[in-house]
């Protein structure tokens, strides 16, 4: 084990456990523990600077912290990019770089992408998140339909001849999604192309990580549709285009490449957009009095346009701001309390961010024992059969 492993265990060990704690209990990460994260850090990049330069002498050291720093930067980046797409709050934004800084790179020994080690990170997050929301959704889901009533109003709304009608409607969402897939797809290779011209050299992305990217940020693409009809119509121009182009070059074998992808990528998409909405919006959903809302709430999105309203005609829009992805602030809790004193007794319905600080301690502990991925290991596995 090197140097830098050695000192690097004490602080993700105490940086893991804290915000493991903080989150589970008040649903927030603290920025002193963030500020203490990234001073235990730059203390450990002092401390090899210094035993480099008085000990070992050694350049290839120095160039082993501008990797780290560049890691550490681009992580940074897509970390902030992941808060303001509302994937994750700013205090699993800001915890994420704390590991980054403090996560060794030889942790990153089979990795994704060269420029962007940290990577793993992520997919060691996220692989083991929708692992434990899929089953909790799962086992909701069991229950609901165990449930006499849910059973009954099912076999009243069974019907063939629905069922036949509702077809050609399905079909049709079916070539939207894989449109929308094609046209990320090209986007995602034009992205690369991009990216090797700039630094003259073939940038490789791991297809596990392609297709890791896509799942994440399929649903903002959605989103920014729906606002802006000009990218709806580019986007069915483009991909119909692209596959037209394939069909008359006679490049059949990739058109049923991007079919078989697309196949793929709309049945885990599907299963997860539906359980989880499923799990999220009925089985997480709590119903507190204004009196009792808490730090840290996400609001059910109708109940929040009705308290919209109320802070538009109090004038208080500018003072309250806007909604974080970490949920409201103590400040807004406040200000709804007051912009309803009359009515404290009214009802809303709320769940809390979820708390991200568990896995995102479980996948630094991961990356730093197994040197490796989710999706490496799933590769392995599938090239092994």
């Amino acid at each position: 084990m090197s140097i830098t492993s050695i000192i690097s265990i004490a602080p993700l060990l105490t940086i893991g456990a804290v915000s493991c704690y903080t989150d589970l209990k008040y649903g927030r990460i603290p920025n002193w523990l963030i500020v203490t994260g990234l001073s235990l850090a730059a203390i450990m990049f002092i401390f090899l600077f210094g035993y480099n330069a008085f000990f070992l002498h050694n350049p290839g050291n120095l160039e082993y912290m501008l990797k780290s720093f560049s890691n550490i930067g681009i992580g940074s980046i897509v970390s902030i990019f992941l808060w303001r797409t509302g994937l994750w709050s700013a205090g699993d934004a800001k915890i994420f770089i704390v590991y980054l800084a403090l996560v060794p790179l030889e942790a990153y020994s089979a990795g994704h992408v060269p420029s962007f080690p940290g990577f793993n990170l992520l997919i060691n997050l996220f692989f083991p998140l929708m692992i434990a929301l899929m089953i909790s959704a799962i086992v909701y889901a069991v229950k609901k339909l165990m449930d006499k009533e849910v059973i009954k109003s099912f076999k009243e709304n069974l019907s063939f001849k629905k069922a036949v009608k509702s077809l050609p409607k399905a079909a049709a969402s079916i070539g939207l999604i894989f449109l929308d897939y094609t046209f990320m797809f090209l986007i995602f290779q034009a992205i690369i192309f991009i990216i090797s011209l700039i630094f003259g050299t073939k940038f490789k992305v791991d297809p596990f990580a392609m297709y890791f990217i896509l799942l994440l940020t399929m649903g903002k693409f959605t989103e920014a549709k729906q606002k802006f009809k000009a990218l709806t119509i580019a986007t069915y121009a483009i991909s119909s285009g692209y596959i037209i182009t394939l069909a008359i070059l006679g490049r059949w074998m990739d058109i049923k490449r991007i079919i078989f992808l697309a196949l793929i990528f709309m049945v885990l998409m599907g299963i997860m957009r539906k359980v989880l909405s499923l799990y999220i919006q009925k089985a997480e959903i709590k119903e507190v009095k204004i009196k009792d809302m808490f730090r840290g709430a996400m609001i059910h999105k109708e109940d929040m346009t009705a308290i919209d309203k109320m802070i538009d005609e109090s004038g208080k829009r500018e003072d309250f701001g806007w909604l974080q992805p970490g949920g409201i602030t103590g400040a807004q809790v406040n200000m709804i309390k007051e912009i309803f004193k009359d009515r404290e007794e009214t009802i809303v319905r709320t769940y809390r961010s979820f708390p991200f600080a568990p896995f995102l301690s479980l996948s630094a502990i991961l990356t730093f024992a197994t040197g490796t991925s989710f999706l490496i290991i799933l590769r392995e596995l599938i090239a092994n059969r």
